[in-house]
């Protein structure tokens, strides 16, 4: 996913300031004389005007020739932060492959994170249907960026927008230089999304920067040195000739309202989309990603090394279940991540319980666990080949897969300090060595003559010990001596099951034995 290339993490949010009488110097004395010579900027009357003037009817839009209109309805709530972004991205994936003609933004936010922001942005481009916003009831700051990105606005009787400058996020100005690169790349990313509005444009710039003045008409619509705002009845102020709206298509009560007279359908079906706790839950999960994968492999690991799948092994995959949740709620792939987390899974469990020593399963199972990891990130987009019709087919930002790689190299390193941690301090505590379960398994010296060896005070087999070979030892299976299976690995070829074999050591873990002459 593309980030905002700066090193400052950016906020969007308004703060209403009262004037504190501050003195004017001369500039600011001739600023304000020149712009008494303009007329005042007010609002349209909406007393006594009908829902055909309050939404003027949309040119060029094609309705279905069968069928209802279908419209994707997606909540922009409170702060923009990742909830709004993985809310907005998992319904306009849906939308998508539902074949919908026109997604509704239902705006009410008082701003928030600069980078979510312009990722939302990228968002909506996905989309090739008709996109609008619906400001129900304040697009201020990043609510006011994004909707300057939908093909359409429309207000609420009581909807605001504006003031749109960029913060630290400590609420701080930012530095001149850096707010004049920020607005400069606002500026260039806006009018790439709106290049034949340039009204729009123009009050986009008004609301980011305090320093333009803005001119129309001989209307001094919002004069240099304060951020613009705009109420419902200022937003749908005509303009130029042919007349324009400033930047409102309309005021309506409801969405409904939007379609049946700005659009002219009658029929139309909606989806709603709701944010759940699940998007809140999945912005902390995306922090804790490298740590949960991390521990999930430590946790397999571990769990490898002990005579039966217990508690660390369901421990492990439990980490790794969580993350692969949050990422489905952020949006992210679908079920494909769990599926290959399921077929590893299966690899190792035959690799451990039906064909012990053959490697070649327990090495697809970690490479199927692992990709699970890398897929779980990928940002999968249906294609569309046209506005409401269904998906054909699925596209991947292999950016978002490039991110997913760095996520695990994360993973593995943390994995990997533990599990050294682990070997080298840990090995003689006494919690240890009841989860290694060593009562069932060799001691990890290499041992190749002597007596038995005794182990949390369970004689384990001794050397010249006969066995039976319970699983094929490829070098390494299970045998069984005098009732209870051990792990034990063949020093020279392998031996099948029901042949008979003779302890003769020690060795990682598991029993030294040969084939019985």
């Amino acid at each position: 996913m593309s980030r905002l290339p700066f090193y400052i993490v950016v906020w969007l949010f308004s703060s209403l300031i009262p004037s504190i009488g501050f003195a004017e110097d001369e500039a600011e004395k001739e600023d304000s004389n020149a712009s008494d010579s303009y007329k005042e900027f007010e609002g349209i009357d909406m007393s006594g005007l009908s829902k055909e003037e309050l939404i003027s009817p949309l040119e060029g839009i094609e309705l279905p020739e069968e069928g209802s209109l279908k419209v994707a309805v997606i909540p922009i709530q409170k702060d923009i932060g990742n909830p709004v972004l993985y809310i907005l991205r998992r319904s306009l994936k849906d939308a998508m492959t539902a074949g919908v003609d026109v997604v509704v933004l239902d705006m009410d936010t008082p701003g928030g994170r600069l980078d979510i922001t312009l990722e939302i942005m990228e968002i909506l481009n996905e989309f090739e249907g008709i996109t609008i916003t619906y400001i129900n009831d304040e697009a201020i700051s990043a609510g006011a960026i994004i909707s300057s990105v939908t093909d359409y606005i429309y207000f609420s009787k009581l909807g605001i927008m504006g003031a749109a400058a960029a913060v630290a996020s400590s609420g701080q100005e930012i530095p001149e230089t850096m707010q004049a690169k920020i607005n400069s790349y606002l500026d260039a990313r806006i009018e790439s999304y709106s290049q034949d509005k340039e009204l729009r444009n123009n009050v986009i710039k008004a609301m980011m920067e305090k320093e333009f003045e803005f001119v129309e008409d001989g209307i001094l619509i919002s004069p240099k040195g304060e951020l613009l705002s705009l109420t419902a009845s200022k937003a749908v102020v005509p303009f130029g000739d042919p007349p324009e709206r400033l930047i409102a298509a309309g005021i309506a009560d409801s969405i409904e309202e939007i379609f049946k007279y700005g659009f002219g359908a009658e029929e139309i079906e909606i989806t709603e989309f709701e944010a759940s706790w699940s998007e809140e839950v999945a912005s902390y999960i995306d922090f804790l990603t490298p740590v949960l994968f991390g521990l999930g492999i430590v946790m397999l690991v571990v769990e490898l090394k002990t005579p039966s799948f217990g508690l660390l092994g369901l421990l492990g995959v439990s980490f790794i279940l969580v993350a692969l949740f949050g990422h489905h709620s952020a949006g992210l792939a679908g079920f494909e991540a769990l599926v290959l987390l399921v077929i590893g899974m299966v690899f190792v469990a035959v690799e451990l319980f039906l064909l012990p020593g053959v490697m070649v399963f327990g090495l697809l199972g970690v490479l199927c666990v692992l990709g699970a990891m890398v897929w779980s990130l990928a940002d999968v987009w249906p294609v569309v080949p046209e506005p409401g019709a269904p998906s054909e087919g699925w596209k991947i930002n292999f950016e978002s897969l490039e991110e997913g790689a760095y996520n695990l190299a994360i993973s593995l390193a943390i994995a990997t300090a533990v599990l050294f941690i682990i070997w080298r301090y840990l090995p003689k505590a006494q919690f240890f060595r009841r989860i290694m379960a060593e009562s069932t398994v060799a001691d990890p010296d290499m041992v190749t003559a002597g007596g038995g060896r005794y182990v949390e005070g369970d004689k384990l087999p001794d050397v010249g010990t006969e066995g039976l070979v319970v699983t094929d030892l490829r070098p390494i299976g299970i045998i069984e001596i005098d009732g209870k299976r051990y792990e034990a690995t063949i020093s020279v070829g392998k031996v099948k099951k029901g042949e008979k074999v003779t302890v003769v050591g020690y060795k990682s873990y598991s029993l030294l034995v040969d084939r019985k002459n």
